[in-house]
Protein backbone atom coordinates (compact mmCIF):
# COMPACT_ATOMS: atom_id res chain seq x y z
CA UNK A 1 0.00 0.00 0.00
CA UNK A 2 1.40 3.29 -1.02
CA UNK A 3 2.23 5.64 1.59
CA UNK A 4 0.31 9.47 1.68
CA UNK A 5 2.61 12.18 0.96
CA UNK A 6 3.59 14.38 3.17
CA UNK A 7 3.03 17.88 3.45
CA UNK A 8 6.45 19.20 1.83
CA UNK A 9 6.16 16.32 -0.83
CA UNK A 10 3.02 17.54 -1.67
CA UNK A 11 4.40 21.25 -1.90
CA UNK A 12 7.31 19.97 -3.91
CA UNK A 13 4.79 18.12 -6.27
CA UNK A 14 2.61 21.55 -6.78
CA UNK A 15 5.48 23.95 -7.61
CA UNK A 16 6.95 21.12 -10.05
CA UNK A 17 4.08 20.84 -12.01
CA UNK A 18 3.33 24.56 -11.82
CA UNK A 19 6.56 25.39 -13.26
CA UNK A 20 5.52 22.99 -15.95
CA UNK A 21 2.52 25.03 -16.42
CA UNK A 22 4.49 28.26 -16.50
CA UNK A 23 6.72 27.03 -18.41
CA UNK A 24 4.38 25.97 -21.44
CA UNK A 25 2.71 29.11 -20.53
CA UNK A 26 5.75 31.04 -21.41
CA UNK A 27 6.09 29.37 -24.68
CA UNK A 28 2.79 30.28 -25.66
CA UNK A 29 2.49 33.39 -24.77
CA UNK A 30 4.43 37.10 -24.63
CA UNK A 31 6.04 38.53 -21.69
CA UNK A 32 2.89 41.12 -21.29
CA UNK A 33 0.05 38.32 -22.11
CA UNK A 34 -2.40 39.10 -18.91
CA UNK A 35 -3.01 34.95 -19.19
CA UNK A 36 0.80 35.08 -18.50
CA UNK A 37 1.47 37.33 -16.09
CA UNK A 38 -1.50 35.47 -14.00
CA UNK A 39 0.17 32.14 -14.66
CA UNK A 40 3.63 33.44 -12.99
CA UNK A 41 2.07 35.00 -9.82
CA UNK A 42 0.52 31.46 -9.07
CA UNK A 43 3.25 29.80 -9.53
CA UNK A 44 5.70 32.05 -7.45
CA UNK A 45 2.90 31.41 -4.79
CA UNK A 46 3.67 27.67 -5.22
CA UNK A 47 7.61 28.72 -4.61
CA UNK A 48 6.48 30.52 -1.45
CA UNK A 49 4.99 27.74 -0.30
CA UNK A 50 7.64 25.68 -0.99
CA UNK A 51 10.04 28.35 1.16
CA UNK A 52 7.95 27.13 4.26
CA UNK A 53 9.76 23.86 3.73
CA UNK A 54 12.91 24.34 1.67
CA UNK A 55 15.17 27.38 2.07
CA UNK A 56 16.39 28.46 -1.22
CA UNK A 57 14.88 25.98 -3.90
CA UNK A 58 17.43 24.29 -5.38
CA UNK A 59 16.50 22.09 -8.69
CA UNK A 60 20.04 19.90 -10.02
CA UNK A 61 19.13 18.83 -13.32
CA UNK A 62 20.36 15.63 -15.27
CA UNK A 63 19.35 14.55 -18.61
CA UNK A 64 16.46 12.43 -17.20
CA UNK A 65 15.96 13.61 -13.69
CA UNK A 66 15.95 15.80 -10.90
CA UNK A 67 17.42 16.10 -8.22
CA UNK A 68 15.59 18.11 -5.45
CA UNK A 69 16.19 18.03 -1.59
CA UNK A 70 18.35 15.19 -1.54
CA UNK A 71 15.96 13.08 -3.95
CA UNK A 72 16.08 12.04 -7.11
CA UNK A 73 12.81 12.41 -8.99
CA UNK A 74 12.72 10.32 -12.13
CA UNK A 75 10.66 8.11 -14.61
CA UNK A 76 7.58 10.31 -13.77
CA UNK A 77 6.92 12.07 -17.45
CA UNK A 78 6.45 15.15 -15.36
CA UNK A 79 10.12 15.07 -14.00
CA UNK A 80 11.73 13.67 -17.40
CA UNK A 81 10.07 16.40 -19.45
CA UNK A 82 11.29 19.48 -16.82
CA UNK A 83 14.82 17.94 -16.76
CA UNK A 84 14.94 17.61 -20.83
CA UNK A 85 13.99 20.61 -21.62
CA UNK A 86 16.29 22.45 -18.80
CA UNK A 87 19.14 19.83 -19.66
CA UNK A 88 19.17 20.76 -23.54
CA UNK A 89 19.54 24.34 -22.53
CA UNK A 90 22.89 23.33 -20.60
CA UNK A 91 20.96 23.84 -17.24
CA UNK A 92 22.97 22.33 -14.61
CA UNK A 93 21.01 23.59 -11.50
CA UNK A 94 18.34 26.46 -10.64
CA UNK A 95 18.25 28.04 -7.25
CA UNK A 96 15.13 30.20 -5.94
CA UNK A 97 15.56 32.47 -3.22
CA UNK A 98 13.23 34.27 -0.91
CA UNK A 99 11.79 37.55 -2.05
CA UNK A 100 10.98 36.97 -5.58
CA UNK A 101 9.05 39.07 -7.44
CA UNK A 102 7.17 38.14 -10.13
CA UNK A 103 8.99 40.40 -13.09
CA UNK A 104 12.06 38.48 -11.94
CA UNK A 105 10.25 35.45 -12.66
CA UNK A 106 8.62 36.70 -16.35
CA UNK A 107 12.04 37.17 -17.30
CA UNK A 108 13.56 34.34 -16.38
CA UNK A 109 10.68 31.88 -16.80
CA UNK A 110 10.35 33.28 -20.70
CA UNK A 111 14.24 33.12 -21.19
CA UNK A 112 13.99 29.51 -20.34
CA UNK A 113 11.16 29.10 -22.79
CA UNK A 114 12.68 30.65 -26.01
CA UNK A 115 13.78 27.78 -28.73
CA UNK A 116 17.11 26.35 -27.96
CA UNK A 117 18.43 27.76 -31.02
CA UNK A 118 17.44 31.38 -29.68
CA UNK A 119 18.87 30.49 -26.47
CA UNK A 120 22.37 29.31 -27.41
CA UNK A 121 22.76 32.16 -30.24
CA UNK A 122 22.21 34.28 -26.89
CA UNK A 123 25.22 32.57 -25.24
CA UNK A 124 22.67 30.75 -22.35
CA UNK A 125 20.43 31.14 -20.30
CA UNK A 126 23.16 32.19 -17.37
CA UNK A 127 24.50 35.04 -20.17
CA UNK A 128 20.84 36.11 -20.77
CA UNK A 129 19.94 36.57 -17.10
CA UNK A 130 23.47 38.39 -16.78
CA UNK A 131 22.58 41.29 -19.53
CA UNK A 132 19.04 41.59 -17.73
CA UNK A 133 20.62 42.05 -14.60
CA UNK A 134 17.04 41.69 -13.16
CA UNK A 135 17.27 38.08 -11.59
CA UNK A 136 19.10 38.65 -8.02
CA UNK A 137 17.51 35.68 -6.73
CA UNK A 138 17.26 33.03 -8.86
CA UNK A 139 20.97 31.50 -9.93
CA UNK A 140 21.65 29.43 -12.84
CA UNK A 141 24.35 26.98 -13.10
CA UNK A 142 25.40 25.49 -15.94
CA UNK A 143 26.82 22.55 -17.36
CA UNK A 144 30.33 21.91 -18.43
CA UNK A 145 31.78 20.79 -21.79
CA UNK A 146 32.59 17.02 -20.22
CA UNK A 147 28.61 17.05 -19.22
CA UNK A 148 27.59 17.71 -22.98
CA UNK A 149 29.73 15.38 -24.48
CA UNK A 150 27.62 12.73 -23.18
CA UNK A 151 24.61 13.97 -24.76
CA UNK A 152 22.95 12.40 -28.29
CA UNK A 153 20.19 13.23 -30.64
CA UNK A 154 18.80 15.98 -32.58
CA UNK A 155 19.12 19.08 -29.77
CA UNK A 156 22.69 18.08 -28.50
CA UNK A 157 23.93 18.77 -32.36
CA UNK A 158 22.73 21.89 -32.04
CA UNK A 159 24.09 22.65 -29.08
CA UNK A 160 27.09 22.04 -30.45
CA UNK A 161 26.88 23.94 -33.51
CA UNK A 162 26.32 26.85 -31.57
CA UNK A 163 29.08 26.09 -29.02
CA UNK A 164 31.52 26.05 -32.07
CA UNK A 165 30.10 28.92 -33.37
CA UNK A 166 30.70 30.91 -30.00
CA UNK A 167 33.99 29.59 -29.36
CA UNK A 168 35.82 30.84 -32.42
CA UNK A 169 33.73 34.08 -32.91
CA UNK A 170 34.90 35.01 -29.18
CA UNK A 171 38.33 33.77 -29.53
CA UNK A 172 37.74 31.58 -26.22
CA UNK A 173 41.30 29.58 -26.22
CA UNK A 174 40.14 27.76 -23.15
CA UNK A 175 36.60 26.26 -24.82
CA UNK A 176 38.92 25.59 -28.16
CA UNK A 177 41.19 23.56 -26.74
CA UNK A 178 38.39 21.76 -24.75
CA UNK A 179 36.67 21.10 -28.24
CA UNK A 180 39.93 19.96 -30.18
CA UNK A 181 40.77 17.51 -27.56
CA UNK A 182 37.59 16.11 -27.74
CA UNK A 183 36.95 16.80 -31.19
CA UNK A 184 36.63 12.74 -32.46
CA UNK A 185 33.66 12.40 -29.88
CA UNK A 186 31.59 15.80 -30.95
CA UNK A 187 31.93 14.57 -34.58
CA UNK A 188 31.35 10.94 -34.11
CA UNK A 189 27.40 12.59 -33.11
CA UNK A 190 26.88 13.85 -36.23
CA UNK A 191 25.99 11.69 -39.96
CA UNK A 192 27.31 12.20 -43.42
CA UNK A 193 23.69 13.48 -44.05
CA UNK A 194 23.90 16.10 -41.62
CA UNK A 195 26.98 17.67 -42.84
CA UNK A 196 25.62 17.68 -46.41
CA UNK A 197 22.16 19.21 -45.29
CA UNK A 198 23.20 21.68 -42.82
CA UNK A 199 25.01 24.24 -44.15
CA UNK A 200 25.28 25.98 -40.80
CA UNK A 201 26.51 22.93 -39.54
CA UNK A 202 29.63 22.61 -42.54
CA UNK A 203 30.74 26.56 -41.79
CA UNK A 204 30.76 26.46 -37.95
CA UNK A 205 32.59 23.24 -38.48
CA UNK A 206 34.79 24.51 -41.32
CA UNK A 207 35.24 28.17 -39.31
CA UNK A 208 36.64 26.05 -36.13
CA UNK A 209 39.24 24.02 -37.98
CA UNK A 210 40.77 27.33 -39.72
CA UNK A 211 41.33 28.89 -36.40
CA UNK A 212 42.97 25.60 -35.44
CA UNK A 213 44.87 25.78 -38.36
CA UNK A 214 45.75 29.33 -37.88
CA UNK A 215 46.28 29.39 -34.43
Amino acid sequence: MLQPLSKKDETLNEFLKGLRIVLNNASAYQKDHPYYIKSVEIFRKKIEALFDFLSPVKINVAPNSLFVDGKYLEKTMLYVDLATMLHLRKIKSVEFRQGLANAELIDFLSSISMPLKEVLRKGGIQNILLQKEKSPHITVEELDYSELLRDEGEEAKDIWVYLFKAAVEKEDLAKINTFAQNFDQIIGKFKAKDLLEDEELRQNIYNFLAYLKKT
